[in-house]
């Protein structure tokens, strides 16, 4: 009797549906999937620090296979034929090498969290430019080689912003004009 009442008894004892308006339908479809997002991160099964491989950026640090590597170019390319894929160019932090490595579109990366500390031009030391953290008068040493797109642009006294990761600089960012 239970399930006549739910499908619904016209007076003339003709059985019918009752079916839900378009907003309810879209709500409970909201409150679904809010239900799955919050399952699924109270069981891990989603790294907060994981980002989408279309999301990456030049210049930012990702952990691949275990090892820190910075994203020195990207392209997105869609073949003709099948998925969306990004083609990238990342460099080794430990090891110094630079490879090239192809992800598929939509792809989950884990992201490093990096600390960015503004810091001013000072000198240049042999093969490196010495850069001093505006807060804590701390002197930071980065490669030549690692700022060959900027190098000529930079001046004695210009500000700039550093990414750090574990105290090692990771990235120089430079001031826009």
């Amino acid at each position: 009797m239970e399930i006549f009442n739910l499908l619904g008894q016209n007076p003339m004892g003709v059985f019918s549906p009752v079916y839900p308006s378009k907003r309810k339908i879209q709500r409970g479809k909201r409150v679904f999937y809010c239900l799955i997002r919050l399952f699924s991160l109270s069981r891990g099964s989603i790294h907060p620090h994981m980002i989408n491989s279309n999301h990456i950026k030049r210049g930012m640090a990702l952990k691949v296979d275990g090892d820190l590597v910075v994203i020195q170019s990207f392209e997105h390319h869609k073949p003709g034929k099948g998925a969306a894929i990004v083609r990238v160019r990342i460099k080794s932090l430990s090891k110094g090498t630079t490879v090239e490595r192809t992800w598929r579109s939509g792809e989950m990366l884990e992201d490093v969290e990096l600390e960015k500390r503004n810091v001013t031009y000072n000198f240049e030391d042999g093969d490196q430019l010495v850069f001093m953290d505006s807060e804590t008068y701390d002197q930071i040493h980065v490669d030549k080689k690692d700022l060959e797109d900027i190098l000529a642009y930079i001046n004695d006294g210009m500000e700039f912003q550093i990414l750090l990761y574990n105290e090692k600089p990771v990235s120089v960012i430079p001031p826009n004009f």
